[in-house]
This record gives structure tokens, sequence and C-alpha cells, in this order.
């Protein structure tokens, strides 16, 4: 993705409520038979001219 300085973006932190409120609980929470993984907080990046998004995770 190529962006350049004026590129509009916003940026917005997001508990495990909010992402699982925006995104859907099964997309927060998961895991196997050994082992639950929750998210703890997202932080997703929206390029608005570009139409893209990037999300990061934090477990």
């Amino acid at each position: 993705m190529s962006t350049s300085r004026k590129t509009p973006v916003i940026v917005a932190q997001l508990s495990n409520a909010v992402a699982g409120k925006i995104f859907g609980v099964s997309k927060v929470k998961g895991g196997n038979r050994f082992a639950t993984i929750h998210v703890a907080a997202m932080v997703v990046i929206l390029y608005l001219e570009a139409k893209k998004a990037q999300a990061g995770v934090t477990v």
C-alpha cells in the first residue's frame, strides 16, 4: 500500500469489548483444546482515499 503525508488516515485503538462489538466475538476469541486466546487490544488504521484498512492485535 502506498501512502503519502497527504493521505488522510484514521487510527482507532479498540479494547477487547469494542473490538468484539465491531468484528464479532468469535473474531476476538479463539484457540484450540489446549489454549484459549483473547485479544487484549486492537489498533485499526483506515486509509480513507485508498479505501484500505490495516489491523494489529495484542493478545
